[in-house]
């Protein structure tokens, strides 16, 4: 998606849902990708790692009702959730999305995790939750504030 818009690429377009259903599959002449998979390979790969990692790490423990959180493992964060997870998550919920899987509902569950944990004095994302659900610091982290405002541009394309 984000290739295509850059490149000044038309995407193929649905008549309802996703306006840049996964996959793509588009051309554009900057990059490299490998020669030695058929792109269907390779759509099919994307997707299993996808479904993987969202089987892994999307969770709703610790979430109010509609809510989804990146779940960060015991080995980094004693099951935290970080602004910046969350902000990946968004995004890949984002170029994922297609007619076949929950990437929009996703997306919308991850966002009102997001909204509920806006610090007061700036509107972003506390950088870190605890598993339990409670502040664990008062600051944000550039790099996840980033990460949730580039979703929200590419959201706004994608539906």
């Amino acid at each position: 998606l984000a290739a295509a818009l850059l490149a000044g690429v038309a995407p193929t377009v649905q008549a309802a849902g996703e306006n840049y259903p996964f996959p793509q599959s588009i051309t554009y002449p900057h990059g490299i990708k490998p020669t030695n998979y058929t792109q269907a390979q390779m759509n099919t790969d994307l997707q299993s790692k996808y479904n993987q990692w969202r089987s892994l790490y999307l969770t709703t423990n610790g979430c109010a009702p509609g809510e989804m959180r990146v779940y960060c493992y015991p080995t980094y964060g004693e099951g935290q959730t970080i602004s910046e997870g969350q902000g990946y998550g968004l995004v890949l919920s984002v170029y994922m999305a297609n007619g076949t899987n929950t990437g929009r509902e996703d997306f919308d569950a991850l966002y009102r995790y997001v909204q509920r944990y806006r610090l007061p004095d700036c509107g972003l994302m506390s950088w870190k939750i605890s598993a339990d659900g409670l502040t664990a610091d008062t600051w944000s982290a550039p790099d996840g504030d980033i990460d949730i405002a580039f979703a929200l541009v590419m959201a706004h394309r994608q539906w």
